[in-house]
This record gives structure tokens, sequence and C-alpha cells, in this order.
């Protein structure tokens, strides 16, 4: 719930400071827009994001840390399976320096796989693969429109969504164990 607040209170901060930053030519809301928006909101934002909280409830920090070190090769790799990258040598030498630096910086001996961390394990690399998505297929939409504005909308898209998948998390007071006071404003009776 705490993320889809910060997430609607991002957006609002953006919707209200985009007239200042964003030509209103910029600002489109049509049909195509709001679709992508919801989408990629939906993918980059919302789904990234909840992997991620459940992944961190899983598993151990470590692994987390470890694990999310693979975004920019699932990046690179939906980038070259969708056609929008290409593979070469030197980005394959990069990526591995990048992950030898990481590793190199992680005591190894911290990461615990074993069948009470999978959940959160497989949770936390559904969350690298979801921005991976997200990083590749927005690219050109985010070229084309006003980055400002379409992050705003999809943080907006990506609150709504993420506040739905939190409501079961919410727990209200039994009516019972309510002061009489309490009961007496909320009902007035």
């Amino acid at each position: 719930l705490w993320g889809a607040i910060r997430l609607f209170l991002s957006a609002a901060i953006m919707f209200v400071t985009a007239p200042k930053l964003v030509p209103r030519e910029q600002r489109r809301m049509d049909r195509e827009f709001l679709l992508k928006a919801l989408v990629f909101g939906v993918v980059g934002i919302s789904f990234s994001q909840l992997f991620f909280l459940i992944g961190l409830q899983h598993t151990t920090t470590t692994n987390s840390a470890i694990m999310n070190s693979v975004t920019p090769l699932l990046t690179l790799l939906v980038g070259v399976l969708v056609g929008a990258e290409r593979f070469t040598r030197v980005r394959g030498v990069s990526f591995l320096l990048a992950v030898m630096g990481i590793l190199s910086i992680r005591d190894l001996s911290e990461v615990h796989l074993s069948s009470s961390t999978v959940l959160g394990d497989l949770a936390t690399l559904a969350n690298c693969l979801m921005l991976a998505i997200f990083f590749t297929l927005s690219r050109d939409f985010l070229r084309k429109n006003s980055t400002y504005w379409a992050t705003a909308w999809m943080l907006l898209f990506g609150a709504l969504v993420l506040s739905l998948a939190s409501l079961p998390d919410l727990r209200f007071p039994e009516l019972s164990t309510l002061d009489a006071r309490f009961y007496a404003i909320v009902t007035g009776k």
C-alpha cells in the first residue's frame, strides 16, 4: 500500500508541475498514448514493484542484490529476442565485467539458495524480467513522447494497479474492538 501511495504522490507532483515543464503540444492524452502508458505502467511499475516486494519478503537481501544484477543481461536478451538490440562481443564482455564487479563486492558465502527462499528468488527474477521488458519495449514510446509526461501517466496507472493488488493486505479492525465513542461517531448512533 505504501508503494502505491508513493507512486500516487509522485504522479500528482509530476502532473502539477508538468504545465511548467512540458509544452502543451507534448502533453498527449489520446487513446494510443494512454493505452501504451497503461501497459508500460503496469509492466514497468506495478508488476516489477509487486515482484520486488514479494521477493524481499521471501528471500535474503544478498540473494536479492545478486539476482537484481541480472537485469542488464535480461534487458539485453529481451532486446535481442524482439530485434531491438544486437548482441555484440563488446556488450557481452561489458556485461561480464559488470557482473564480476558486483560479485567481487558481495560476500557469496551469504547467498542462500534453498526451498525457503525459492519463492523470493523467483519473484526477484520476475522483477528483473519485468524491468527488462519495460526498458526494451518502452524505449520508442519514451523517445516519441515527453518522458516527463509519459512517466507521470505510467506512475498513475502503476499506482492504481498496485493499490488494487494491495487491497487484500489491508486489515480492518473488528467492530467489537472499537471504542464505543468511535463507533458512535462512525455510525451516528
